[in-house]
């Protein structure tokens, strides 16, 4: 179960401070992969940072995306890009949200 490319299969940290369609953007532990919402298509996107100034114009860049209308963490269904065409994968998602004060706490401690 997974992305054929293996990199995609990771965890992904919220940042708030880098957001697009509306939305916070989610990046991995090297921050070179991201996901963020295209708002012109109502879905969730995977791309890599080469991507975020298009991501950002509204352009739609992806190696992989959503094809349900929910939040990422929720289950639904996947494509990605793979040998030149777009591909169902097989995506389980685990999302683990902190308590709100200990957001805060860690947002005072930068």
């Amino acid at each position: 179960v997974g992305f054929r490319r293996l990199e995609l299969n990771a965890r992904y940290r919220q940042r708030s401070d880098i957001v697009i369609g509306g939305e916070a953007t989610f990046w991995d532990s090297t921050n070179s992969i991201f996901i963020y919402w295209q708002s012109s298509l109502k879905r969730w996107a995977m791309c890599g940072k080469r991507s975020l100034e298009g991501a950002r114009q509204g352009l739609c860049p992806g190696c992989a995306c959503q094809l349900d209308t929910v939040h990422f963490s929720q289950p639904s269904r996947w494509v990605e890009y793979a040998d030149g065409s777009w591909l169902p994968v097989p995506v389980d998602v685990t999302a683990h949200f902190k308590p709100e004060d200990e957001a805060e706490e860690e947002e005072d401690e930068t």
